[in-house]
């Protein structure tokens, strides 16, 4: 699940500002005090997959939560590649926040970006994920449609029963480092 907010402030009163969680809530502290993010993101750029995605309408929701609405406060730049690619986007200053999922959020932060939420304190479950299939091509690929059954849940019995091994798959496949195809392991696991 996609659950943290980043953001570059570069350029935005940096030395004067700065972000960190107290208990599930988000303040801005610095030459003056802030309770919500919209004086940080007002009138930026915001990275996404896309404009009208399930990622989009978390981080649009949250967001809103927080006092800001699109396109009122901020524009939405899709940007192209995932994840990684909104990384890249908000460590060149392409972009002034964008929505990360596990483990990028958690890089974002060790490179020196600043977490502003997560949208778990809005949507605390969401099914991000899942596989669909015609019904009416299910009935004519039945066999198919069995095996692939099969496949999905030895895999997922491996993720639970082989947890040092997804890490070390996970973080080959996205090409992250070790400790962080751990973090993405765990968090999987444990959601």
């Amino acid at each position: 699940m996609f659950d943290r907010l980043v953001v570059n402030l570069a350029g935005r009163r940096k030395r004067h500002l700065t972000v960190h969680r107290q208990s599930k809530h988000l303040r801005v502290v610095g030459g003056f005090f802030v309770e919500h993010i919209e004086f940080i993101l007002k009138g930026t750029r915001i990275g996404v997959a896309s404009l009208t995605g399930g990622a989009t309408s978390i981080l649009v929701s949250y967001l809103k939560t927080k006092g800001l609405q699109h396109p009122r406060d901020f524009n939405m730049v899709i940007i192209s590649g995932g994840t990684p690619a909104r990384l890249t986007a908000l460590e060149s200053g392409a972009i002034a926040a964008g929505i990360l999922g596990i483990p990028f959020g958690d890089m974002a932060i060790d490179r020196g970006l600043n977490k502003l939420g997560d949208t778990t304190e809005v949507i605390s479950h969401y099914q991000f994920n899942a596989v669909n299939v015609s019904p009416a091509w299910a009935e004519r690929n039945r066999s198919t449609v069995v095996k692939f059954i099969k496949a999905h849940i030895r895999s997922l019995r491996w993720i639970y029963e082989s947890p040092d091994q997804t890490a070390d798959f996970l973080a080959k496949e996205l090409g992250v480092k070790p400790p962080y195809g751990k973090v993405g392991a765990e968090y999987y696991i444990r959601n």
